[in-house]
């Protein structure tokens, strides 16, 4: 999952330095539906109330990843959706040095502190 979320800049670049901005758009929405697909398929919720050392270890390598893919694709769609993006990026603690494509050549540091969670989008109603 990290290798292709890592491998989407060149993807996206291209597409948004191209009028194809959709297509950019649409790698990226790849990535975060195999994510999807990932931290439903790892269950983290059961992990989560394991005794198991090795389950524990397990369930915080799952929220590290899924966070990882979330933050990657937060950087990447700033410029369509900066507002959104930055929302995201608050949750996820980062600073405002890290909001960059430069960014996405590192991790997120272990033991950031999170803000309490927030909406980012509103919710839809009839």
């Amino acid at each position: 999952l990290l290798a292709i979320a890592d491998g989407l800049l060149p993807t996206v670049r291209a597409h948004f330095d191209f009028p194809a901005m959709h297509l950019g758009l649409e790698a990226i929405w790849l990535m975060l539906g195999a994510a999807n697909k990932y931290f439903s398929a790892q269950q983290p919720w059961v992990l989560r109330k394991s005794e198991s050392e090795t389950d524990q270890i397990r369930f915080r390598t799952v929220l590290y990843t899924t966070l990882e893919a979330v933050r990657i694709a937060a950087l990447l769609v700033q410029p369509v959706m900066p507002e959104s993006a930055g929302k995201l990026l608050d949750l996820l603690g980062q600073p405002a040095d890290q909001r960059t494509f430069s960014a996405l050549g590192t991790r997120l540091s272990h033991g950031t502190v999170l803000p309490p969670p927030t909406g980012v989008f509103p919710r839809y109603q009839e």
